[in-house]
Parts: structure tokens; C-alpha cells; sequence
């Protein structure tokens, strides 16, 4: 539907992805990969044609920013409290240099160690951060609030970049894997 927000759409499918992944597995447990990819790629194009205009739109914008020099946390910040999911995806793909689709994936993720790397490697603050969960829909818990920010501050800048250096790693050899 075209009203449902798109992170919420996104949690959907997802959420649908993974029960109609674990049925044919479990029909056919000898297929368990070939289904793996399938069910992923199946996924990935719902919908798409619709949405890659919009992210077109919001990484063209992000662009056009950042290649002004005027891409900054402010930016991002706003992007996220105006609840502009895709430019904000877009803010923060381009500040990792990623894929948008990478940012996306971790939007919809119920952990939030993903995001913490990209806003560490962006520079974020916490408050910044936290708008960013907002904008997800999954902010952490709030007992798990003080957990998070005590291992946002401890993370270093350099600590998040190898990681996400280990992370475009792994990613290139599925891609390889599954071309």
C-alpha cells in the first residue's frame, strides 16, 4: 500500500521474507540456500520501481549537499526529526560510502549496532543518533538507553571504520558468491 510509511513497509516484508523463507526450508531442506537467495531477491524487487524513484530523488538531493559541503550532522539531524527516511538513508549511505540499500537493511534491523557504526563513522552525535532511531520506529529501550549511549561514546571512530571496512568486505564476497 502506498500509505504505509517506508520503514514500517520495509519491517513487513522483511518480516514476511523470513516466514516464507523458513517454510521452504523446511519443505525443502536440501534447497536451504538456493531458497536463501531467492526469498532475498524476491524481496529486494517489491515494490522497487516506485521506491527508486523516490531514492533517486533523496540520494540526488544528499549529493548535491554533500558535494557543496553542506552535508553536515545539522543536515542529517533534520532529515531524521522531519521523519525523511530516504534522504536520511542517502545522508548517511554517502558519509559511509555504502549502499543505500546496506543503510536501509540496517534501519529495519531490531539491533542497532549496525546504525551506531554508520553514525560513528558519520560523526554523529548521540542526540543525533537517537533521532535516527526514532525516525526507524525502534528506539532502544528504555532501560537499554544508558547501555547504548555508554557504548556509543566508548566506540572510536576508527574502532566503526574497521568494521564497516570487515562489513564491505563480507558484502563483496556474497555478491561475488551469488553472481
Amino acid at each position: 500500500r502506498r500509505g504505509i510509511p517506508r520503514p514500517h513497509y520495509l519491517k513487513l516484508i522483511a518480516r514476511a521474507s523470513d516466514s516464507v523463507r523458513e517454510r521452504l526450508q523446511a519443505a525443502n531442506p536440501n534447497e536451504a540456500d538456493d531458497i536463501s537467495v531467492a526469498v532475498e531477491r524476491a524481496a529486494l524487487n517489491v515494490d522497487q520501481s516506485a521506491h527508486n524513484e523516490k531514492i533517486a530523488n533523496a540520494e540526488g538531493l544528499v549529493k548535491s549537499l554533500f558535494n557543496d559541503g553542506r552535508l553536515d550532522e545539522r543536515q542529517i539531524t533534520e532529515f531524521a526529526a522531519a521523519g525523511r527516511f530516504e534522504e536520511t538513508c542517502a545522508a548517511l549511505a554517502i558519509c559511509a560510502n555504502i549502499p543505500i540499500a546496506t543503510v536501509e537493511t540496517m534501519m529495519i534491523e531490531s539491533k542497532s549496532e549496525g546504525l551506531m557504526v554508520l553514525a560513528k563513522v558519520a560523526g554523529l552525535s548521540w542526540q543525533s543518533l537517537k533521532l535516527i532511531f526514532d525516525l526507524r520506529g525502534k528506539a532502544p529501550e528504555a532501560e537499554n538507553v544508558d547501555d547504548h549511549k555508554s557504548s556509543y561514546d566508548m566506540l572510536r571512530p576508527s574502532t566503526a571504520q574497521q568494521v564497516l571496512r570487515f562489513y564491505r568486505m563480507r558484502q563483496d564476497v556474497a555478491e561475488i558468491e551469488s553472481a
